[in-house]
């Protein structure tokens, strides 16, 4: 299972209405071209997606002005697998252990020697994914992948790790 832009674009767009919650009035409803512009996703994507998760009751929408999208329940109670699992599907590295499907598909089935291992990796990227909520990944400190340090370097490559003080 790899994490596709649809995923990808859904989280983001969810995230954004879960740190508006949390800063404005909860339940209010947000534009879905305002929401795209502030995550850098393009508006007729995340229109789509967002229908989706209406349909699927994480997310409410209202027509008319003043109407948008909002999260349908509080961010702590929306696990980052459920927002994946209904855009994408289940999460599965391969067919034969995705818990919707028939593992009898697979021409190896009886007699695979990976299916125990992959069927124990679904289980914990699942639990993973179930131990994440929006509200854990809007308090994640944004960072830049490969840069940790003060002088822009990871210390890996020679760079003195940040010394943030916590106030």
């Amino acid at each position: 299972m790899l994490l596709n832009r649809r995923g990808e674009y859904a989280l983001l767009g969810l995230l954004y209405l879960a740190r508006q919650d949390r800063t404005a009035s909860s339940g209010r409803f947000w534009d879905v071209n305002d929401v795209a512009r502030s995550v850098g996703v393009p508006e007729k994507f995340l229109r789509i997606l967002f229908h989706q998760l209406a349909k699927s009751g994480l997310l409410r929408s209202q027509r008319g002005s003043g109407g948008g999208f909002s999260l349908k329940k509080p961010a702590a109670e929306t696990s980052v697998r459920e927002v994946i699992e209904v855009i994408q599907g289940p999460i599965a590295p391969f067919i034969c252990v995705a818990s919707e499907s028939d593992p009898e598909e697979c021409h190896r089935f009886g007699r695979c020697e990976l299916y125990g291992l992959l069927r124990e990796v679904r289980l914990r990227i699942i639990d993973e994914l179930d131990r994440h909520t929006l509200n854990d990944l809007i308090g994640v400190e944004l960072a830049t992948p490969g840069v940790s340090g003060e002088n822009g370097k990871s210390p890996a490559d020679g760079g003195e790790p940040s010394r943030e003080v916590e106030e």
